[in-house]
């Protein structure tokens, strides 16, 4: 199997690379939300625009923080094309996520073009915030929070709490449907294999067929 090490270390890089990334792309949102105070955001920015130009900079980071717990092996598979396409493929994850959040905006009057960069950005910001407080189990209220925000930017506010809201119901089915999916085909999967029948008893002796030896007589 994998090295519990390997698991721990891509566990955490993941997460690292999927931080900094979700903070870029909250980028264009950021001054609407937090105005002056949105340049500390270009700090991850710089370090995903880092890893695309200069790959191997992450790998001598992630070397270097491996060999302090002596598990410098664990980055050898980390090479630079591998690095971009993790690096891109967590941006467009992000920029994906929000797509739901520009379509509901929209439907309830958004400018399309105006909206599209603050509704990306502001469900990147949405997620990591929730994700980030552990008194708010699955960023109820701080993602709807950021939500709020940032969609009265674009939206007349009663507008922007029923966004917020379908945004909110959007999330639970794309998180309730494909466990229940899942938990459907299992139970067709038992339910289409044959059952397995009762244990026969064993069958009793034959009494007939016994043949009883008499033991020999002694005389007196």
């Amino acid at each position: 199997g994998v090295p519990s090490g390997r698991i721990v270390a891509a566990f955490v890089l993941s997460m690292g690379l999927l931080s900094a990334t979700g903070l870029t792309v909250g980028l264009v949102a950021a001054p609407g939300l937090l105005g002056g105070h949105a340049l500390w955001l270009a700090a991850p920015a710089l370090f995903v625009i880092g890893c695309l130009v200069w790959p191997g900079g992450l790998r001598r980071l992630v070397s270097w923080l491996l060999r302090v717990v002596r598990r410098s092996e664990l980055a050898d598979g980390l090479s630079p094309a591998r690095t971009r396409w993790a690096v891109g493929a967590s941006g467009l994850s992000w920029c994906a996520n929000g797509l739901h959040l520009w379509l509901l905006a929209v439907s309830v009057g958004a400018p399309p073009l105006r909206s599209l960069p603050a509704c990306l950005g502001a469900m990147a910001l949405a997620i990591l915030l929730g994700s980030f407080l552990p008194t708010a189990p699955g960023g109820i209220g701080a993602r709807e929070l950021v939500l709020m925000l940032t969609r009265t930017t674009v939206l007349p506010t009663p507008a922007a709490l029923v966004v917020t809201a379908a945004s909110r119901l959007v999330h639970t089915v794309a998180d309730v449907l494909p466990a229940a999916v899942a938990l459907a085909a299992t139970a067709l999967r038992r339910a289409s294999r044959p059952a397995d029948g009762p244990v026969p008893a064993p069958a009793p002796p034959d009494l007939a067929s016994t043949t009883v030896e008499e033991e020999p007589m002694t005389p007196a």
